[in-house]
């Protein structure tokens, strides 16, 4: 199995798993290493860093050069989890609102069977 696949499956593009998974097995780096030891290319990497701090998922540590460290797992995933929720709560909303509850279903059989018709009848 991929072992990136599950991030990607919640939301990370391909190279953040390789960069985010990077940080967390080796701890901080700036981006020349973080770039060698996850295989995203050197001209990507900074873009892909910032969007993994834009997600909270690294932490960026100023200093000279910059250096990026992952966001514990537990807390990435207690975050994610949290603002799943929140939006399924925000959908659970906005649908019981619009969802009319006095609106009788109305639709058209064709029966082509009497004992479907009498069926349908009772």
């Amino acid at each position: 199995m991929d072992k990136y696949k599950p991030l990607e499956e919640i939301g990370f593009s391909a190279n953040e798993a390789k960069v985010y998974l990077t940080l967390l097995e080796h701890g901080a780096m700036n981006g020349y290493n973080a770039a060698k030891y996850s295989g995203v290319a050197r001209a990507i990497v900074y873009d892909v860093l910032n969007r993994l701090a834009m997600k909270k998922c690294v932490d960026i540590i100023e200093a000279e050069p910059k250096l990026y460290a992952a966001v514990e797992y537990d807390r990435l995933i207690k975050e994610i989890k949290d603002d799943y929720n929140e939006k399924i709560i925000s959908a659970e909303k906005m649908l019981s609102q619009t969802a009319s509850k006095n609106i009788e279903k109305q639709y058209v059989v064709n029966i082509s069977d009497f004992e479907l018709l009498i069926g349908e009848a009772k």
